[in-house]
C-alpha cells in the first residue's frame, strides 16, 4: 500500500511540474494587448503576449512632447544600469497591521531583454512615437514551483538627459490587477531617480544621467 501511495504521489508531482510548463505557454499566449493587434510592423520583439513595440506618442499630463528626442542612440548598458536601480514597495494586509516589502521592478532576465531591445526601438522611433513594453516573470507563490505569472508593462520616451518610464502594471498577476496589494515605484534621488511631473497610471519615473552609471 505504501509503495502504491508513493508511486501515485510521485506521478502527481511530475504531472504538476509538466502542467506548469503548459501553464507558462498558455500565459504567454493569453491576454490582451494594449496596442493595435494589427500593427505588427511596430513590434521590435514579440513572444506570445509579451512585446516591445513602437507606438504613436501616448499623451500624459505634464509632458512636453516637443522635448522628445527620438530617434536616439542609447547603449544597452545605460538601460540595464538604470533599470536595475528601480524598486517597488508592496503593502500586504496582515493581522496587526500591514507588512511592507521592497522588491526589484525587473527580473535579471527582463533587464537583459529590455536592455537589448529598447535601444533598438529607440533608434527606429521618431519624435512622435514612444516605446511600449510588456514582459512576464514567473513567481514562486507556493513552495518552490512557479504557480503564477506576473506582468510589468509601461511606456518609455527620451528627453535630453532623461529616460522617462510610465508604468501601467508593476509585477501584477497577469490575469487580474492585485488591487488588494498596492504597489509604489521607488527610487533614490542620490542615484539620479526622480518622480515625473504628474501622478499617472502606476507611476512616472525619471531616470537622469546619474542613474545611468
Amino acid at each position: 500500500m505504501f509503495t502504491n501511495f508513493f508511486k501515485i504521489s510521485f506521478f502527481s508531482i511530475l504531472l504538476f511540474i509538466s502542467s506548469c510548463g503548459g501553464l507558462k505557454k498558455s500565459w504567454e499566449e493569453s491576454g490582451v494587448h494594449t496596442i493595435d493587434r494589427e500593427a505588427d510592423s511596430t513590434y521590435v520583439w514579440k513572444k506570445g503576449k509579451q512585446f516591445i513595440a513602437i507606438v504613436q506618442t501616448i499623451p500624459v499630463q505634464g509632458r512636453d512632447r516637443n522635448k522628445t528626442i527620438h530617434p536616439i542612440n542609447i547603449s544597452s548598458e545605460t538601460i540595464a544600469r538604470s533599470f536595475s536601480k528601480l524598486n517597488y514597495t508592496i503593502s500586504v494586509k496582515k493581522r496587526g497591521g500591514k507588512k511592507r516589502g521592497v522588491y526589484p521592478v525587473f527580473s535579471e532576465g527582463n533587464i537583459e531583454l529590455l536592455s537589448k531591445k529598447i535601444p533598438e526601438a529607440l533608434k527606429k522611433a521618431n519624435k512622435n512615437q514612444d516605446v511600449l513594453f510588456e514582459v512576464f516573470q514567473l513567481r514562486k507563490k507556493y513552495w518552490i514551483l512557479p504557480t503564477a505569472v506576473d506582468t510589468t508593462a509601461g511606456y518609455l520616451f527620451i528627453e535630453p538627459g532623461r529616460i522617462n518610464v510610465i508604468f501601467e502594471k508593476v509585477n501584477e498577476e497577469y490575469q487580474g490587477y492585485d488591487y488588494d496589494e498596492p504597489r509604489s515605484i521607488i527610487g533614490q534621488s542620490s542615484q539620479g531617480i526622480y518622480g515625473g511631473k504628474s501622478k499617472v497610471s502606476k507611476g512616472w519615473v525619471v531616470l537622469t544621467s546619474k542613474s545611468w552609471n
